[in-house]
């Protein structure tokens, strides 16, 4: 039986609803990465993006912070 719904949508709508989730999930990420679980890590970081921004819109954020005046 296929899913009604994506779950990355489903996710992505709980990480904008819920900000205790948000946190404990980014932690979650940080814990991967550290002992090394990395594409796992990298997944959390990437649902953690697309909730709060697009990745385009991070480049260009980052891109303009980055630059030296």
């Amino acid at each position: 039986m296929p899913l009604a719904r994506d779950y990355r949508e489903t996710l992505v709508a709980r990480i904008k609803r819920d900000r205790k989730f948000a946190r404990a999930l980014y932690a979650e990420a940080g814990s991967a990465l550290i002992v090394g679980e990395t594409a796992e890590g990298l997944s959390m970081l990437r649902h953690l993006v697309h909730a709060e921004m697009k990745f385009k819109k991070l480049a260009r954020q980052l891109a303009s912070a980055g630059k030296a005046r």
